[in-house]
């Protein structure tokens, strides 16, 4: 890794401001390599720090049912939608449908949301999210639990809430998700390393019981 060359004196990251004493004008400067630099306000570009994005859904799913907060953008301000819904196949992708409508019919500018649009957080919760991502489809971001808690306090409606915020401002990435052919050839490779174990453990007693009785057989 390439060392960071040595910082002169008065040299800084941050841009001072200052007003120019022949015009009058804000300007900022900085030092770099020994020479002053001035920026004009009209020539300053800004960072892109994060993506904004018109609206944001957030799903912290359970064994039985689901809670869903939806953020949406309205001529400058945030309206919150939230809803809870059964995690049967019908609910699950009734419960995407009622995220989109609320969408479009509260978002301003008007927003169209497509299946290729369709964004949304949910905690990475083992085989309970399954369903959620498989059904809904769309570009979920997958969140670990462990750094997704805002805090100490424990709360669906909290939880839901402040991930929802986290995924208007694209705090977190898009996840990727596998196809259904990978999952396939993934199960059927556990399936055939735990029944190649199986085998092995059931020959092993074979010949262990016939040890007892006295007799050696030697397995390839």
């Amino acid at each position: 890794m390439k060392r960071r060359s040595k910082r002169k004196t008065g040299e800084t990251d941050t841009s001072v401001i200052s007003t120019d004493e022949n015009t009058g004008e804000i300007i900022t400067s900085q030092i770099k390599n020994g020479k002053r630099v001035v920026v004009r306000i009209v020539d300053e570009k800004g960072e892109e720090v994060m993506p904004s994005y018109a609206w944001s859904a957030r799903v912290d799913i359970h064994r039985k049912f689901g809670q869903v907060t939806v953020l949406v953008r309205n001529d400058g301000r945030i309206l919150k939608f939230t809803a809870a819904f059964q995690t049967d196949t019908e609910s699950i992708l009734a419960a995407k449908k009622w995220i989109i409508e609320i969408v479009q019919n509260n978002s301003s500018p008007k927003v169209t949301v497509t299946d290729d649009s369709f964004r949304y957080s949910i905690e990475s919760t083992g085989n309970y999210m399954t369903p959620i991502v498989t059904l809904w489809g769309g570009r979920p971001t997958i969140i670990n639990p462990t750094i997704a808690r805002a805090g100490t306090r424990k709360s669906d409606h909290y939880d839901s809430y402040i991930l929802s915020v986290n995924a208007l401002t694209g705090t977190w990435p898009e996840s990727y998700v596998i196809s259904p052919e990978i999952q396939e050839l993934r199960v059927l490779i556990a399936e055939r390393d735990d029944s190649n174990k199986l085998a092995t453990r059931c020959a092993n007693r074979i010949v262990n019981t016939l040890l007892k009785f006295g007799y050696l057989l030697f397995l390839s």
